[in-house]
């Protein structure tokens, strides 16, 4: 479903969990028949089928023959509430996701898997609003487009990674939670804020420690030998990014090194013309970049360009994503705690939907740094 619209069964399918969530047919345990939910969603019997069968594989419902279509004995029987680590929250839950699609190798689909996974094994119901494209002709109309499918839903909370990358991201995520907190639907950001440093937005947030990562990161390439050392980053990344280089800017300070604005470059590591004219001017002995992706390009640019890693210079990047697998260079990397992230964000979620007048949570925990050849003297 990434950057589509959902088709009919699956349309049907995320309607139906809704109301078996909603308690519709727990009194009887019978779901009205195919016939009658095909009247009911106007759409032919298979469809209908389809989803259904989805369901019954999903462990919603069984299919007495002859007789009809029931809710599962688990599902009547299963009590009112989940627990997920002493965090209890309600079985009934709906709960969505609105991530920005970034590949399959960035780290935003280990979370979403993760999230998914736990609501497996607590049995809450999942629902994607969708994977927006980043590279979508209209992006704001298909934000609006996955927005609205998880109101029309509605669903109890969202776990919403705010987007990055475009030039009017700031007013585009501030849109999409007004929409929520209109709707009355919680939300749980993930990764980063939606403001930037030192303000601070009043929705819950569990994320990497990023300013902790950000110092660990440079002091690992300062024990390398390395003095001048620069930070880079796409065009309107992330605020996280500017936690990361307050860790950054902290390690020089504790290393008797004069953190410098031109320290922190702004520039697309694709791109091996503005790369070759930093490395120029700059002269540095590493680069940390602010993720993998970025230091994943910048390695192929400076490679363009005639620099070697690590001979020439040491590049570390954050996340640890699988994209570094494909690297000429094996790079060293900031490990995200990905599942602790996920199981964070869904205890808050319920502490969030138990008590949504309460004030708003802060959750960072520690990433691990991962030495590879890339920073390696």
């Amino acid at each position: 479903m990434k950057g589509k619209a959902l088709l009919k069964y699956e349309t049907i399918l995320l309607e139906l969990r809704q109301r078996i969530a909603n308690g519709e047919f727990s009194e009887q345990g019978k779901l009205p028949t195919e016939g009658e939910l095909a009247t009911q969603y106007n759409c032919s019997r298979p469809t209908i089928r389809k989803a259904l069968d989805e369901l019954e594989d999903s462990g919603f419902l069984i299919t007495r023959k002859g007789s009809g279509t029931y809710l599962s004995q688990e599902i009547i029987e299963s009590p009112l509430s989940v627990e997920i680590n002493g965090e209890k929250g309600s079985r009934n839950l709906l709960l969505g996701l609105l991530f920005q699609d970034f590949g399959p190798s960035y780290i935003f689909d280990t979370i979403c898997n993760q999230l998914t996974k736990i609501a497996a094994e607590t049995g809450y119901s999942m629902v994607y609003g969708g994977y927006v494209s980043s590279d979508s002709a209209d992006f704001s109309t298909q934000v609006n487009l996955f927005v609205q499918r998880l109101i029309n839903l509605k669903v109890d909370g969202v776990f919403f990674a705010p987007f990055e990358y475009c030039v009017d991201r700031d007013a585009l995520n501030h849109q999409v939670l007004q929409q929520f907190e209109k709707a009355h639907i919680a939300v749980v950001l993930i990764d980063t804020d939606v403001d930037d440093f030192p303000k601070r937005s009043n929705i819950d947030l569990v994320s990497l420690d990023h300013i902790q990562s950000g110092y660990i990161i440079t002091n690992h390439l300062i024990l390398q030998g390395a003095k001048r050392i620069i930070f880079i980053a796409p065009p309107n990344s992330a605020h996280t990014i500017k936690l990361r280089t307050i860790g950054f800017n902290a390690s020089l300070i504790d290393n008797d090194i004069i953190p410098l604005k031109r320290n922190y470059v702004e520039l697309n590591p694709d791109n091996h013309l503005e790369v070759k004219k930093c490395i120029d001017e700059l002269m540095p002995e590493a680069i940390v970049c602010s993720n993998d992706t970025c230091a994943s390009n910048l390695v192929d640019s400076l490679l363009k360009i005639g620099y070697k890693v690590p001979d020439d210079i040491l590049v570390a990047g954050f996340d640890n994503s699988s994209a570094i697998s494909k690297l000429r260079v094996p790079l060293t990397s900031i490990m995200q705690p990905l599942a602790g992230i996920a199981r964070e964000a869904v205890r808050t979620m319920f502490r969030r939907i138990e008590n949504p007048h309460s004030d708003y949570t802060t959750i960072r925990l520690q990433g691990t740094l991962v030495i590879r050849k890339s920073s390696a003297r």
